[in-house]
């Protein structure tokens, strides 16, 4: 019984399947180790001062006693390592800034939560019009959320800059993919079943090639898999928090 199921196709498919998914989550984790800084804006800027609607009897005066003649608003921003990889501070070669558009000032900040505080120690330090970000450790999805309260308009944009090893600091918006899910999951069954038709439609008269065809199909297959579930779920930038 045990020859007999040896020498079936089944078998070998089966041992031929287990080997494609080993190859390709081998080939997976070796190709995807990356650092990848990103931002984004989890508040929209709120209006908390408007100064064409305040009484005259009021004044909102700053840190340093100057009258703030502008509007005030409110914003917060998270900060991560998206990647694989630990972002170390000898990687930094454009340091780590947050800036403010001409028409604006920052005038208070504060770090409002961060992942593993004991160990990252993420700093805002403020030169001039400027937030610098500094940290310890920065390892994969460690990261810090920060609330800015500023002065300008509506038009008063606020963004992150600065560069490490290979790449520059990236704003993405959060996504929310797990409701599509099952839509995902049947796109793969549905690739997965179409290319083991083609596997068994072809060179099913000569073995060796048989199984070396329905091997490269099939890890193939299951690497399109991996990697449309990582474009998916891992590159769908879901906050840390």
């Amino acid at each position: 019984m045990i020859k007999k199921l040896i020498n079936s196709g089944i078998f070998w498919t089966f041992i031929t399947a287990i080997i494609s998914i080993v190859i390709t989550i081998i080939t997976y984790e070796f190709s995807s180790k990356y650092k990848e800084p990103v931002y984004s804006i989890t508040k929209e800027p709120t209006l908390i001062f408007d100064k064409d609607n305040a009484s005259s009897n009021f004044k909102l005066i700053s840190n340093d006693s100057t009258v703030i003649k502008k509007n005030v608003y409110v914003t917060s921003i998270i900060f991560w390592n998206n990647g694989e990889l630990e972002i170390k501070k000898e990687d930094i070669r454009k340091e780590i800034r947050i800036k403010i558009s001409d028409n604006g000032e920052i005038l208070d900040y504060k770090i409002t939560n961060q992942i593993e505080p004991e160990i990252s120690k993420f700093q805002l330090n403020k030169i001039n019009n400027e937030l610098f970000v500094k940290w310890d450790f920065l390892d994969p999805k460690f990261g810090f959320e920060f609330q800015i309260i500023y002065s300008g308009t509506e038009e008063t944009q606020i963004e992150m800059d600065g560069y490490i090893i290979g790449t520059g600091i990236k704003k993405v918006d959060l996504k929310e993919n797990w409701g599509a899910f099952k839509y995902i999951i049947l796109i793969i069954i549905i690739i997965q079943l179409f290319l083991c038709f083609l596997v068994f439609k072809s060179f099913n008269k000569t073995k060796w090639k048989y199984y070396l065809f329905q091997s490269i199909v099939l890890t193939f297959g299951f690497y399109c898999s991996f990697r449309i579930m990582e474009i998916v779920f891992f590159n769908g930038y879901i906050s840390p928090f």
